[in-house]
């Protein structure tokens, strides 16, 4: 089963800033929230929408990698799906 991706209304994305007073969820990070996005992916089950708030530095490392690109949400959504091919 295919979970749904929704785009957070702009009551969500209020409620985000005003939780994390309008900066990045990565703790000691004071940059201002540029992307919204699911902290558990959508991949995995999350059907939920946007639950964290992070600087566009963050989302980079969160969706692609670390340092070296090792990691990152792509690379783990790419496994999900070769797993339940199998």
């Amino acid at each position: 089963m295919k979970a749904k991706r929704r785009d957070p209304t702009e009551r969500v994305k209020r409620e985000i800033r005003e939780r994390q007073n309008h900066v990045c969820f990565i703790t000691d990070c004071s940059e201002p929230i540029a992307v919204f996005e699911h902290w558990t992916m959508v991949a995995i089950g999350n059907d939920d929408y946007p639950d964290c708030g992070l600087c566009k530095h963050h989302a980079d490392i969160k969706t692609y990698g670390g340092p070296g690109r090792v990691g990152g949400d792509i690379r783990d959504v790419a496994h999900i799906k070769r797993l339940r091919k199998k």
